[in-house]
């Protein structure tokens, strides 16, 4: 312990009723934050009194310039602004909360004073330079300090921490930031998250971009699935928003495990789900666009709604095609609709036979029945005026023509 009988007065310019908000958590909030910013520390309580002790040498600027600080340009400490333990005094000492820093230099204590020349009052420190250690020792009481050191702080290594209550508790870099008031399946610790001056407002695109990329690097099975069914929570609204390459795989296994192989997402269009359902698939409500999971668009593969045409008329016009393909007995066809095109009518192409949109609205009956015969040929083998075309058209109208005189 060092003698130096003296003792500075600096004033530190800031307005007690400046940060009217700014409570006991606020800061503890902020010293906890050096602390944890300066590596090695510890943290002591007795009775309603706190000990934070760091190896750090703050300088005089440090201690008492607003703004003066080396950490903004550092994104892996949680103070960015250097006003944090400045204010977190004017705090405490407006509590009456006996704050005192300790330092290699000197002890600070502070008050409230009006200086020489002012009319209003403003925070002062009181630096004793007989009495110092080594490195930084903050001590400060309190009501509840022990209680709000153990819920509004954690392992800053931490991302997805337990289960969200009613709220979702935001943290970031280990330190309490605010409650979400959404449904969430998680409370969540983000590292790299941008804080006002408050560090209570963060950029909710900001928490939920940083969520989602999470997600695509730590996603399973079980936690695509709880996400999946929990559709009015926070995290679905993160990888919905924010859609990211590595989980699109495990949510569509995580899909198909829980909805089976021949299920497809929904689209807005009530027709080309009723088509999908139709052709043997489970139609799921979800709301969302997984990149590697089928929609019912995709299953109907048309382009345009058909205005003029009812859905229950659709189905019965795909119904029809599908039970003339049934009576020649050609198959398997894969048959799809195609956006209309004034040259081409129809088309075949391995298994798939296309017909032209135009042809399901009304009075083309014929031509379309026609048209998917003519492709079904095609299908049973033979290119346009073909001999082997023609006897598989010839084959065709036979096998029509036992079935309706049925001989």
């Amino acid at each position: 312990m060092k003698t130096k009988k003296k003792t500075s007065t600096y004033n530190l310019m800031l307005s007690p009723s400046y940060v009217p908000g700014w409570g006991e958590f606020d800061a503890l909030r902020e010293f906890i934050s050096n602390a944890k910013d300066a590596g090695d520390h510890s943290v002591e309580f007795n009775d309603n009194r706190v000990v934070i002790s760091t190896p750090s040498n703050p300088s005089l600027s440090q201690m008492l310039m607003m703004g003066c600080g080396d950490k903004a340009s550092d994104s892996s400490t949680i103070g960015q602004f250097g006003e944090g333990m400045k204010v977190a005094a004017l705090v405490l000492t407006r509590g009456n909360r006996g704050l005192t820093i300790c330092t290699p230099m000197g002890t600070f204590t502070f008050g409230i004073r009006t200086p020489p020349g002012f009319d209003s009052p403003s925070l002062h420190a009181f630096l004793d330079h007989s009495t110092t250690c080594e490195g930084c020792r903050v001590e400060f009481s309190g009501a509840n300090l022990k209680e709000l050191y153990d819920t509004r702080f954690i392992d800053s290594e931490q991302t997805r921490l337990g289960k969200a209550g009613k709220t979702m508790k935001l943290f970031s870099k280990g330190v309490f930031i605010t409650e979400i008031k959404e449904k969430a399946l998680y409370n969540w610790n983000i590292n790299d998250l941008k804080l006002n001056r408050d560090r209570s407002i963060p950029n909710m695109f900001d928490v939920k971009w940083n969520i989602s990329c999470y997600l695509g690097n730590h996603m399973d099975i079980e936690l695509a699935k709880q996400i999946l069914t929990a559709r009015d929570s926070f995290e679905f609204q993160c990888i919905k928003t924010y859609s990211t390459t590595g989980s699109s795989e495990v949510l569509r296994d995580a899909f198909y495990e829980m909805y089976g192989d021949n299920a497809v997402i929904a689209s807005n269009d009530h027709q080309e789900n009723a088509i999908a359902a139709y052709k043997g698939h489970k139609v799921v409500q979800l709301d969302i666009d997984l990149k590697l999971v089928q929609n019912a668009s995709d299953i109907v593969n048309h382009h345009d709604r058909y205005e003029s045409v009812d859905t229950a008329q659709y189905l019965n016009q795909i119904k029809e095609l599908e039970k003339l393909a049934d009576i020649v007995e050609i198959g398997p066809v894969v048959f799809e609709v195609f956006k209309a095109d004034p040259k081409t009518m129809g088309y075949h192409e391995g298994s798939t036979i296309g017909i032209n949109e135009r042809l399901f609205l009304p009075g083309q009956r014929l031509e379309r029945i026609s048209t998917y015969l003519h492709e079904l040929a095609h299908h049973k083998g033979g290119g346009d005026a073909s001999i082997k075309f023609e006897d598989s058209l010839g084959y065709i109208c036979g096998k029509l023509a036992i079935n309706v005189l049925g001989v």
